[in-house]
């Protein structure tokens, strides 16, 4: 049997979590905060890799954490209800659309809880008395807190400090979700799931808990049924098997062409020249954060796959369509 650690707070644990539900695939869910998180002691028995979650433990006593390896290798172990498209540029851009999940659209998850005072306190608090033991501890509230007031620290560091430039972003991805699912389209690609729906809902959940971004996505009754409906596909079926490029996969790539990929240039340049910093125009509005090795390695690994393509007369296209083929077409020296 295979364990899940997370949190329902984490939009990657849920991201992995609805996925292995809709793979059908077993495993026991373990809540970290019942299991020692706030103190690290969690971590103790995962020596060897970063103390993030969620962490997938194997039945053979091996694990491993972040959320794209652990796809990836599940896919490597498990054949049905895949959710890699086979098709090479179809899984390309649902591999762009999950790291833009991961990666920026996170950014609107975390500016969405820990925006002003009384939301990160919030966002503190339902995360830590999910564990029922801290509900009857003395003092909790302060630890809540403490949390809280950690985490409107770090919203520089994350890069989400412009809640217009937030917000904008998340008003787009609901309207491409709603007009997707009007058009027939119950996934970006079709009538299956792929990674890049998991990623999307990974952070969707959150955003329609915490009461800022909930308040958005209130707006938009199509995705607020979608989001709960991704939490649990364990009998979805699909009279369809292939995976295709829909109207709505297409406007995501676009909004990616607006957002995420100028700052994916804007970092690789700044690490190229060695600035500690980046910032990028998006949506007219200065974006500035610390410049990271990460999301560079995101880019690297993006172009690989791109690269890797025997065919790219389809992906090459539909890149220019959406503002794409220089950040991607695009050999880098770092």
């Amino acid at each position: 049997m295979m364990y899940l650690w997370g949190a329902d707070g984490s939009p990657y644990s849920c991201k992995v979590r609805a996925l292995m539900r809709y793979r059908r695939i077993p495993f026991l869910w373990k809540p970290v905060c019942d299991a020692g998180q706030f103190d690290g002691s969690l971590f103790e028995r995962f020596g060897g890799i970063p103390k993030v979650i969620p962490v997938l433990e194997f039945g053979d006593g091996t694990y491993m954490n972040d959320s794209t390896p652990i796809i990836a290798e599940l896919e490597s172990k498990f054949t049905s209800r895949s959710v890699i498209p086979k098709d090479d540029a179809l899984s390309f851009f649902a591999a762009l659309i999950e790291d833009f999940a991961d990666e920026w659209f996170t950014k609107v998850m975390f500016e969405g809880r820990f925006h002003t005072e009384s939301n990160a306190v919030f966002g503190a608090s339902w995360q830590t008395f999910q564990n029922v033991d801290m509900c009857a501890t003395d003092g909790m509230e302060e630890v809540a807190a403490d949390f809280a007031r950690r985490q409107v620290k770090r919203r520089s560091l994350v890069g989400c400090t412009n809640w217009e430039m937030m917000e904008r972003t998340l008003r787009l991805v609901c309207e491409i979700l709603t007009d997707n699912l009007k058009s027939g389209h119950m996934f970006l690609f079709g009538s299956l799931p792929s990674n890049a729906d998991f990623a999307l809902f990974g952070q969707l959940r959150q955003l329609s808990a915490d009461p800022l971004p909930a308040k958005i996505v209130h707006e938009f009754p199509h995705v607020w049924g979608w989001v709960w409906r991704l939490d649990d596909l364990s009998g979805y079926e699909s009279a369809e098997g292939e995976y295709c490029m829909t109207s709505g996969a297409l406007a995501m790539l676009a909004l990616i062409g607006q957002t995420y990929a100028p700052f994916l240039l804007a970092n690789s340049r700044a690490l190229e020249n060695g600035e500690l910093s980046v910032s990028v125009t998006i949506f007219g509005s200065n974006h500035s954060q610390p410049s990271f090795k990460y999301q560079n390695k995101c880019l690297m690994e993006l172009r690989w796959q791109y690269e890797s393509m025997q065919d790219k007369t389809e992906a090459r296209s539909v890149l220019q369509r959406t503002n794409l083929l220089d950040t991607f077409a695009t050999r880098s020296r770092f």
